[in-house]
């Protein structure tokens, strides 16, 4: 009978217990090892899910948490910025206060103007300087706003838009300004020539060069108003007039002459210590110093900054500073500066990659040599030239936009001193230079419309570029759909504290500008008092007609006031800045209460993010974590099994050996 050997079966079934065993214990091993059931879908495909969509939750809520730690800090920042406002304003109602009492003369009260001026520069310096990481929190980029205007837009409006494209974009040239005139008109002129065509086909289409003027570029040359972009032709609330441009408040007379270093909105201004020909500074150069450090400046940049919206605090800025000199243009030996005869006052500017390095400003004294030392408004004898005041508006225009434009120098000229010209307006000057330009010199409109215009053209592209600029104007308030400048901003300041889209809460911070602060609503459109305090002021002097009309007075004069207008160099102006500042006051702390009611919104959502990260934590633990008591008796019993099968699968594989011993 044949022997036959046949499989070691009680040694394959135990290594495949062995292996069973081994398996058990690596999974054991592993629960024990992180402390948790579930490492895998494997070891649980619904758990493993609904554990990962928690884990995604909790670190979501971590994140929520940063969040709103991050957002409560910016708002603490804001927080101080106004309080410090707050307190600038307080000090400021001191001053008026004592500005209103007789016991000050009018050299006093000159003094305590100074001091007022000083204490905007302040407000304006925290305004623009209150920052978390980079973000301006008070300036009214946060302000809420309404996002879109149905109704056509002001001429101001336009103008800013175009002036917002300029300091936007990333082109040049001719590029540039088509971007921007199509920005500014809403697309109904897609470039420069579009618009260029636009003008001369209305011009042709109109009876005279006067109806044209009127009716498509809103130019009045038989008013008082000048043409400003924010005077009354325009769509403004006020005539502007060439004294009124540019409003002094305080006497030129008052002010010392500066020597060192001054920072007016954001300029620093280095000033001269020697005149024209390089000695000692004249009475006229002293005057003009003055005038520059009083008003001047300060009322230049103000303008400028209403009419385009952009100054040197812009963040776009790319050079915040600029020195004062003084040339005489029949005496000079500078090539540069003679090639300057003709012109009252200039802005050199020096530029590198398109951006601007440095600023000057030149005053010739050819024509200010002679000028009226009494005038608040730098008038002077010499028929030539105008108010120097007005002259420094247009170059201070140059200044902004150079700063603030890339490849400024690129733009064609008429481009350049028609936005200069439009701040102040050349209705009073120019109109005959209207009218040969629109018709028996129209061949050299169109010329420098096609090349941009040239030094040897004197003047002609500044009346072409502002004729052309004001037809956008007045063109582009009828663009259907055009967007308010403010739909630009970011609105609002948004705090993500939620797991999912959309779960935000949205802060608004109003401006803290000096331009905002104002009386507030004093009357409503039937002239009357809105304010409690102001009717309650006006009852208690029923037993005097004289000083309720007096009171009525100072708050009609109050009523259209901002921090800026405030004057307190007479007594009676001393008690509208008083009601002005009361205005301001109510604001600010209407904005203060408004952050700090933000700022416990925070507190809570805070509170409540940690309880429901606690509470979706526990949750998870639950589904995922290990009994660790429970997880190491299981591994030890699979360890357990795992060195029986060992001892097992040995003892099985010495039976085969017991039957072949037997051979022997």
């Amino acid at each position: 009978m044949a022997m036959v050997v046949k499989n070691n079966l009680s040694a394959v079934r135990t290594l495949n217990q062995l292996n069973q065993n081994n398996s058990e214990l690596n999974k054991r091993l592993a629960k024990v090892a992180s402390g948790m059931k579930i490492n895998s879908a494997g070891d649980d495909a619904s758990g493993y899910s609904i554990s990962e969509r928690m884990r995604v939750q909790i670190r979501s809520l971590d994140q929520d948490l940063q969040n709103v730690q991050n957002g409560s800090a910016m708002l603490k920042t804001a927080s101080g910025g106004v309080e410090d406002i707050i307190n600038i304003l307080r000090t400021m109602k001191e001053k008026a206060i004592d500005a209103a009492n007789d016991s000050n003369t009018d050299e006093d009260r000159q003094t305590i103007q100074k001091e007022l001026t000083q204490l905007r520069h302040t407000i304006n310096d925290v305004a623009l300087g209150n920052e978390y990481n980079g973000k301006r929190l008070l300036d009214g980029r946060y302000d809420q706003k309404i996002k879109y205007v149905d109704a056509a837009t002001t001429a101001v409006q336009v103008a800013t838009s175009l002036m917002t494209s300029l300091n936007k974009t990333t082109l040049s040239g001719t590029a540039a300004l088509d971007e921007a005139i199509s920005s500014a008109s809403n697309g109904k002129f897609s470039t420069t020539s579009a618009l260029v065509e636009n003008f001369l086909s209305d011009l042709d289409s109109s009876t005279s060069a006067t109806a044209f003027l009127s009716d498509y570029c809103g130019i009045i040359l038989n008013n008082t108003d000048t043409g400003a972009i924010t005077g009354a032709d325009a769509g403004g609330d006020t005539v502007k007039t060439a004294e009124s441009i540019v409003p002094e408040q305080v006497a030129v007379s008052s002010w010392g002459l500066p020597t060192s270093a001054t920072t007016i909105d954001g300029l620093t201004i280095t000033w001269p210590t020697a005149d024209a020909d390089g000695t000692t500074l004249t009475t006229a150069e002293e005057h003009i110093l003055k005038g520059l450090n009083s008003d001047w400046i300060e009322q230049s940049l103000k303008l400028v900054k209403e009419s385009y919206g952009i100054d040197f605090n812009d963040p776009d800025a790319t050079i915040k500073t600029i020195s004062v000199n003084f040339f005489n243009s029949n005496t000079t030996t500078d090539p540069d500066l003679q090639s300057h005869g003709s012109s009252l006052a200039f802005v050199r500017h020096w530029s590198s990659g398109g951006n601007a390095t440095k600023l000057e400003l030149y005053v010739n004294m050819k024509y200010y040599n002679s000028i009226d030392t009494s005038s608040e408004d730098g008038a002077t004898s010499d028929p030539s030239a105008g108010y120097l005041d007005r002259t420094l508006a247009h170059e201070f225009t140059h200044a902004v936009m150079a700063a603030n434009i890339y490849s400024f120098k690129d733009l064609p000229m008429y481009l350049k001193e028609g936005t200069a010209e439009l701040v102040h307006g050349i209705d009073d000057e120019r109109g005959s230079g209207f009218a040969n330009l629109l018709t028996t010199d129209r061949s050299t409109l169109e010329r420098i419309f096609s090349d941009g215009g040239t030094s040897a053209d004197g003047e002609k592209p500044y009346s072409a570029g502002y004729m052309l600029l004001r037809y956008l104007a007045k063109q582009g308030q009828t663009a259907t759909g055009t967007r308010n400048v403010e739909s630009m901003r970011d609105v609002p300041l948004v705090i993500q504290h939620g797991t999912q889209a959309g779960q935000h809460s949205n802060f608004y911070i109003k401006d803290m500008q000096t331009k905002s602060l104002t009386a507030g609503e004093i009357f409503n459109s039937y002239d009357e008092l809105l304010n409690e305090n102001d009717k309650a002021r006006y009852n208690a002097l029923d037993y005097d007609s004289d000083k309720q009309a007096e009171w009525l007075e100072t708050l009609h004069a109050a009523a259209n006031m901002t921090i800026d207008d405030i004057s307190v160099t007479t007594k009676e102006d001393a008690n509208i800045a008083i009601r002005v500042l009361d205005g301001a006051l109510e604001y600010s702390l209407d904005n203060a209460t408004t952050i700090g009611a933000y700022m416990q919104r925070l507190e809570y959502t805070q509170t409540n993010i940690v309880t429901m990260n606690e509470n979706v934590t526990s949750s998870e633990s639950t589904i995922r974590d290990a009994d660790m008591a429970k997880e190491m008796t299981a591994y030890t019993k699979a360890n357990v099994l795992l060195q029986a099968a060992q001892s097992m699968l040995a003892q099985a594989n010495q039976n085969p050996n017991n039957v072949l011993s037997l051979l022997q």
